[in-house]
């Protein structure tokens, strides 16, 4: 049985934490499956991975501990392969490759080098690039990414692989008109913005806002709309299938691969209202919406 190890920086639920979650099960019938991470969370407690290895320092963007752990951890696991799916966790898996023989998978939710690189994203592309020469597959969960891949970063478009995300189908919606209910499903922090949908509907009594996630953000949202009868936290939910019951999904965000929740929605037949970022224009036929990054756009829409 082989032993594919999966890597990813944070273990809170979100989308790449769902894919991978949703990969590891197809394989692991096959394989053995390890998940590498830098925090106890949601997805060290999915039940399909038979070890689970936490390295704190991979948090940061390089630390030489971390850097060791890894390699002694796959060393001492005989790993053949690595899927990682950030951007910390592909720096450390891919670096890995210099002292240890395995196949190495990069898979890109949203090219980070691009949307959080500021002034220094010149330099942060070209150590894309080399990295990219460390890895033996680069799998791009929207055209946009493998567009921007090539295009951009200036990665070997053989090392590319395309393939979307998929999600079970949700309950469908009612087609009828329900109370003006929008959704938003998300992880409260960088680079998502409830701050910005939610202070659109602040000034929109006649809409009901219902925000579904955790996160960094979350206390400090709360404390900021507490006054607004409008507008919902309602956490973490495990599993959430609900998206039949409102009348507009909506995400807000600097960057996206191809959103999870927003793929979600899409299969229970809500109308979509979402940033024009990455691959969210593949979501968008007859169905929705796109919406550049500021309150009058979105208010317009």
């Amino acid at each position: 049985m082989t032993n594919v190890a999966f890597i990813i920086t944070k273990s809170e639920i979100g989308g790449a934490q769902t894919w991978v979650n949703e990969i590891a099960k197809l394989i692991e019938q096959d394989c053995k499956v390890f998940l590498i991470t830098s925090e106890y969370g949601w997805l060290t407690q999915c039940s399909v991975f038979s070890e689970v290895y936490i390295i704190p320092g991979i948090k940061k963007y390089f630390d030489v501990i971390a850097y060791i752990k890894l390699i002694k951890f796959i060393k001492k696991n005989n790993i053949k392969s690595i899927v990682a799916s950030s951007a910390n966790a592909g720096v450390y898996s891919r670096l890995a490759r210099l002292t240890c023989s395995f196949k190495c998978i990069y898979v890109s939710h949203g090219w980070s080098c691009l949307y959080n690189g500021g002034r220094l994203k010149s330099i942060f592309c070209k150590i894309e690039k080399y990295l990219s020469k460390l890895t033996d597959v680069i799998w791009c969960i929207s055209e946009s990414d493998r567009e921007k891949a090539i295009k951009k970063i200036g990665i070997d478009e053989g090392k590319i692989i395309t393939a979307t995300n998929a999600v079970p189908p949700m309950p469908a919606r009612l087609k009828e008109c329900l109370e003006y209910k929008i959704l938003f499903v998300g992880r409260l922090t960088h680079p998502k913005r409830p701050c910005l949908l939610a202070q659109v509907i602040s000034k929109k009594p006649q809409y009901k806002l219902d925000i579904v996630g955790g996160g960094e953000q979350l206390e400090s949202l709360k404390a900021q709309f507490k006054d607004f009868k409008n507008i919902r936290f309602l956490g973490e939910i495990k599993g959430f299938s609900a998206y039949k019951d409102y009348d507009i999904f909506a995400l807000i965000s600097d960057s996206e691969g191809l959103p999870m929740s927003g793929i979600e929605a899409h299969t229970a037949g809500v109308p979509l209202l979402l940033s024009d970022v990455g691959g969210c224009h593949e979501l968008i036929e007859k169905n929705g919406v796109l919406v550049e990054n500021i309150e009058r756009d979105i208010e317009l829409s």
